[in-house]
């Protein structure tokens, strides 16, 4: 069986991994963007596509800085209890 998801379920959005929260909705200048050689911040900053990567990348940001507090954390704890 696959695992990949049904083509009615998927067609609204492209997968990401399930730890992010963050859609990205298909349309069409997501698929125009790349033909002028261009981001779709640059072709279309104001698209749905745009601002859902813009959410993606604040989303990533938001989680990498958790997890380096928390790894920041856990070395401090690790360094205390080694003294």
């Amino acid at each position: 069986m696959s695992s990949l998801p049904h083509p009615k379920t998927a067609a609204n959005s492209f997968p990401v991994p399930s730890s992010l929260d963050t859609r990205i909705r298909r349309n069409i200048r997501l698929a125009e963007a790349p033909s002028f050689g261009q981001s779709i911040f640059d072709y279309s900053g104001e698209s749905n596509g745009a601002i859902d990567y813009q959410s993606l990348a604040e989303e990533v940001l938001a989680q990498e800085v958790a997890n380096a507090r928390k790894t920041s954390s856990v070395s401090t704890q690790n360094a205390r209890m080694a003294a």
